[in-house]
């Protein structure tokens, strides 16, 4: 399946990846993923990260082997990023805790080779031009914020409420 939901693994307390082949202990094969997200504590932390890519930081291995197939251009990337800002801490002493999160990630890339095409919209020519002036390119970017409170309601048990945007 296919399914847009971005999972903060950043902000994951601990990570553990499972692979199986499908068998009764699992309800599919392949890997299965068990996140255990940050909640808060009895002292305030937090991160902040940001990083950035364009066309500054990309190289290029286009050399005489590749023109020999027809490679003409490399993708390029416009822009590329990543920034994630999270606080936690308590609400009150070893009752209650909060922890937030904040992200967003993207890039924006040129694909190599494709156009757009000169002829779109005239009605008298039916075949493809190249407009060089007009490249394709794909963009994604999500945006992802959370909240989750939890509360230490006996020694033994805690109950945890976490309220989750992704656009």
């Amino acid at each position: 399946g296919v399914s847009s939901y971005g999972y903060d693994t950043a902000n994951a307390q601990e990570v553990q990846i499972t692979v199986a082949g499908g068998l009764g202990e699992t309800d599919r094969g392949g890997p299965q993923f068990n996140l255990v997200p940050k909640t808060g504590g009895n002292s305030f932390s937090g991160t902040v990260f940001a990083s950035t890519a364009g066309k500054w930081s990309q190289g290029d291995n286009l050399d005489e082997g590749l023109r020999a197939f027809g490679i003409t251009e490399v993708p390029a990337i416009i822009k590329n990023w990543d920034t994630s800002f999270a606080l936690g801490g308590p609400i009150k002493r070893d009752k209650v805790w909060f922890f937030t999160v904040l992200r967003s990630f993207g890039n924006h890339n040129d694909v190599a080779g494709v156009y757009a095409n000169a002829n779109a919209g005239d009605p008298a020519a039916w075949n493809y031009v190249a407009d060089r002036g007009v490249k394709e390119r794909l963009a994604e970017d999500k945006k992802i914020g959370g909240v989750r409170l939890t509360s230490q309601v006996t020694s033994r048990n805690k109950v945890s409420a976490y309220w989750d945007y992704q656009k």
